[in-house]
Formats: C-alpha cells, sequence, structure tokens
C-alpha cells in the first residue's frame, strides 16, 4: 500500500514538471505571435465545401491583413481553415502570424499546411493556452470538443478567471438550441443569472464578427 502510494507521488510529481514545462514552451511559442490574438474555435469535421469552412477562412484571412493574429486547435475542419485564412493573408517576409495547438494522441498525426504546431499533453493545457492570451473568440459550429472549450471559456468569464472578453458564435440556426436553452430552461428555472445571457453574441455574419473583433483590438492598441 505504501509502495502504491509513493508510486503515485512520484507519478504526479514527473506530471507536474512536464505540465509545467509545456506551458512554458507554449508561452513562449504565444509570445512569438504578434499582438493582440484572437481564438478560433470549431469543429474538426467541417466540410472543405461548406459555407462555415469558408467564413473560418475568411475571418482569419481579414484579422491578419489588419495586424490581428489567429490561435487554433490545431486540428482539422474549422481550424485549418482559420489557419490557411490567415497564412494566404501574411505577406512576404512578415513574421507567421498563426499558430495550431494540438494535443497529443489526437491530432499530431494530421499534418496541418498552414501554421506551426505547438503540441501539448492534456486537453486542459490547450484550453488554457487558446484563452489565456487571446482577447476575442470566434467559435464555429463543432461538436464535444467545440462544446467542452465553449462551455469552459464561458464559465471562467463567469468566474471572472479571465476579462468579459467578445464571444462571438457563428450561425444562428446551429446555436439556436444553446441560446433556447439559457434563455428559456436555465434563466427560467433561476439556475443562470441573466448577465451570462449576455457573455456572447450569436450571428451569421462574418461581417459583424470580425467588427466585433476589431473594435476589441482598437482598445486593446490604444490601451
Amino acid at each position: 500500500m505504501k509502495f502504491k502510494y509513493f508510486r503515485e507521488c512520484l507519478s504526479i510529481f514527473f506530471h507536474s514538471i512536464k505540465v509545467g514545462y509545456e506551458l512554458m514552451t507554449g508561452f513562449f511559442r504565444l509570445t512569438k505571435l504578434p499582438m493582440p490574438i484572437v481564438t478560433v474555435f470549431g469543429g474538426a469535421k467541417a466540410d472543405k465545401a461548406g459555407i462555415f469552412y469558408r467564413q473560418a477562412d475568411d475571418f482569419a484571412y481579414r484579422c491578419v491583413k489588419n495586424g490581428i493574429s489567429i490561435v487554433t486547435g490545431g486540428g482539422p475542419g474549422i481550424m485549418t481553415a482559420a489557419n490557411c485564412g490567415a497564412a494566404r493573408a501574411r505577406k512576404k517576409g512578415q513574421k507567421a502570424r498563426t499558430l495550431g495547438i494540438v494535443v497529443s494522441g489526437v491530432d499530431q498525426n494530421y499534418e496541418n499546411p498552414c501554421a506551426d504546431i505547438l503540441s501539448v499533453s492534456y486537453f486542459f493545457m490547450r484550453k488554457w493556452l487558446l484563452i489565456r492570451y487571446s482577447i476575442g473568440f470566434v467559435v464555429f459550429p463543432g461538436g464535444i470538443g467545440t462544446m467542452d472549450e465553449l462551455f469552459d471559456l464561458l464559465n471562467m468569464i463567469k468566474h471572472h478567471r479571465v476579462p468579459e472578453l467578445p464571444v462571438v458564435l457563428i450561425g444562428k440556426e446551429y446555436w439556436s438550441p444553446i441560446v433556447q436553452w439559457f434563455e428559456k430552461s436555465a434563466l427560467k428555472s433561476g439556475l443562470l443569472n441573466k448577465r451570462l445571457t449576455k457573455l456572447f453574441i450569436v450571428t451569421d455574419s462574418i461581417d459583424e464578427a470580425y467588427e466585433v473583433i476589431h473594435s476589441i483590438c482598437k482598445i486593446y492598441s490604444e490601451s
């Protein structure tokens, strides 16, 4: 029993060293991106011919054209679309303005054609790096992973672990059940503060999404 306890303590100790090292490496890689940084979340299975893929590419292109760097989860689908849009906007000789952060054992076998890749060992580390240094978040339709990232972000904003930065959800029809749950179920049942329903906006317009993000970036640049 004592040996098992000691082995577990040793395992936790070495894991903590590994986590600390990878977070420091992630911090260093992110500081290489010109500020400000915006995070794009979205599904890995998004169709290349689909509207959300094209919108993610267009949004990232506009951001980089106007001096805003893009970080994503580094995998396929929306993540690749955003990385490629950002890379397409990069001028010759200009410093890279996009980074993809993948989780070991999940996306590391996928070759992202457009971004430098940073690999971390755990999901919580990727989420922390994607949230900690960004000043805006754009969330495209996705599955369980995207929902996990969105709700973790909103929960951290709720508890003031991160500032109340813009969170833009793309796709009114897709996000409609979530909005209804907020407004008609959780809020009506008294399980949610009304303030929390104002933490994000939902739109079909990339123009609107870009304007929201560009506005906070202007404030960041002037401060």
